[in-house]
């Protein structure tokens, strides 16, 4: 109860620093009262719950502290770069103005940039090798040295370097097992490939290109091909005996021309293709050409050449359906001038190969499970060798033919079974060599293929005995780097 007497203005009651400070009491005790109520209310494990809840939230917290700190931590060395690079700018620009000062406005305005290219040397690089394990009576039957042994029979160095915008320069090392640990490296391929423009007799400009240096000659189908990219483990005995262990390989120029390309109305492409290689005459002289190899053989003398040979190619291909299609091929190489083929004594052989193939391939999907093969190939050598007295020919000349024929299919996204099928002469004796050739190809991976290869030789001799030979090769082929993977089977 009041007294009746007002506070005089100014003044404060006598009970306003009580009144807040009970208030607070008050207020305190009722909130530990409450606490106190709540924690008797709670459980221990619920009371556990909710202290590890706070810890997680805690823990959260500091982590998105030490993001945001590392953030920070980015965002100023950014900005520290980019005043670097004004700095920079800066200095180029007094530098323009120094420069400028030194040159006449006139003469500065006139000066084309330049541009500075550092130099590149970055090639594309593969490797392959092809390792062979050899056993049967082949070699001894045809009167070799036993050939059942390992072998790392080649390791092949691919290089390629785009040299310009229209041109590419390709090196191909082979390092060649000789047996007993020895081997021999040799240039296989070394040549700069040029694009020269477009097609003949239409607008598309793909196409027209000129390789010079050491090639693979556009002869027949397969011959483009190096040993690791074929179908089967070595090559047909047509080739081996007519053409040379290697097929055959060049130094000179070499054009290809797409000469046409055509889409008809339900969209099929057909296209026309012409090759045309001027190499030395030492393609058909060498030891390692089937002429040189059996002139040697036969006679012991080594042949030479003075004049080029020519060797050309004309190729159609067809589609079909959108499932199939078809190549067709006629080749021809021939010498120039009568000093292309000749003896130390001055003797002259004149020589030509001609030859014919044809592809069929069908593929049902993209995965080519189910896809056939079809491959046929022939080969005709006409020898002049009238000349030449060390070989008794009874005209003078000698006519030699073979062919080979594979057929494969796809058995699996892995495996391919086939087999190859051919007769051949023999190059100046007169016999004659038929062979079959079975074989499955197991890819393992993009770059590791195993390949198991059964081989049987009916040879017929010129005075009329007949041997068999047999063998059974299993071919172990890898390789790493930018080369595509598997060439015989995405591009055959």
């Amino acid at each position: 109860m009041h007294s009746g007497v007002l506070p005089t203005p100014g003044s404060r009651p006598r009970h306003s620093r009580l009144t807040p400070t009970l208030a607070c009491a008050v207020m305190l005790f009722a909130t530990a009262a409450a606490a106190a109520a709540q924690v008797a209310s709670v459980g221990a494990d619920e009371l556990a719950a909710l202290l590890a809840a706070e810890r997680t939230v805690r823990a959260s917290l500091q982590a998105e502290l030490v993001a945001e700190r590392k953030a920070r931590i980015a965002l100023e060395a950014r900005v520290d770069r980019l005043e670097g690079e004004r700095q920079r700018s800066a200095e180029d620009e007094s530098i323009r103005a120094q420069l400028s000062s030194m040159i006449a406005p006139d003469e500065f305005a006139d000066t084309a940039p330049h541009t500075v290219v550092p130099p590149s040397f970055n090639p594309r690089i593969s490797v392959f090798t092809d390792a062979v394990i050899d056993a049967g009576d082949f070699d001894e039957t045809r009167g070799r040295d036993d050939g059942d042994r390992f072998s790392l029979r080649e390791t092949v160095i691919d290089l390629r370097l785009p040299i310009a915008p229209w041109g590419e320069g390709v090196l191909i090392t082979a390092f060649e097992d000789l047996g007993n640990s020895e081997s021999e490296t040799k240039i296989e391929e070394a040549y700069i490939d040029l694009d020269l423009g477009g097609n003949v007799l239409d607008s598309d400009p793909s196409g027209t290109r000129m390789k010079v240096g050491r090639f693979r000659a556009p002869f027949g189908h397969d011959n483009k091909l190096h040993i690791h990219d074929l179908p089967q483990a070595d090559r047909p005995a047509a080739v081996q005996y007519l053409l040379g262990e290697e097929g055959l390989i060049g130094d000179g120029l070499e054009f290809t021309v797409p000469v046409s390309h055509r889409t008809n109305s339900g969209g099929l492409e057909s296209s026309s293709t012409a090759s045309l290689a001027l190499v030395n005459g030492d393609m058909f002289a060498s030891e390692e050409s089937a002429l040189g190899s059996a002139v040697a053989d036969t006679t012991g003398i080594e042949l030479g050449s003075d004049a080029p040979l020519v060797v050309a190619r004309w190729a159609e291909y067809r589609e079909l359906s959108p499932t199939s299609n078809l190549e067709f091929g006629v080749s021809a190489a021939r010498s120039l001038g009568s000093q292309a083929v000749q003896a130390a004594d001055g003797a002259v052989i004149e020589a030509g190969l001609y030859g014919a193939d044809l592809t069929w391939r069908h593929a049902p999907d993209e995965t080519g499970v189910g896809s056939w093969l079809v491959q046929a190939e022939a080969v005709h050598s006409e020898l002049d060798l009238e000349g030449f007295m060390p070989v008794d020919l009874a005209d003078g000349s000698r006519d030699a033919g073979g062919w080979w024929l594979t057929v494969q299919r796809r058995m699996s996204e892995h495996i391919d079974v086939g087999v190859r099928v051919g007769e051949t002469d023999m190059l100046l004796d007169g016999g004659d060599v038929r062979e079959i050739n079975p074989y499955v190809s197991w890819y393992l991976d993009e770059g590791f293929r195993v390949r198991l290869q059964g081989q049987h030789l009916d040879i017929e001799e010129a005075g009329g005995g007949e041997t068999d030979a047999r063998r059974l090769l299993l071919q172990f082929t890898w390789h790493f780097g930018a080369h595509s993977s598997h060439h015989e089977r995405s591009h055959r």
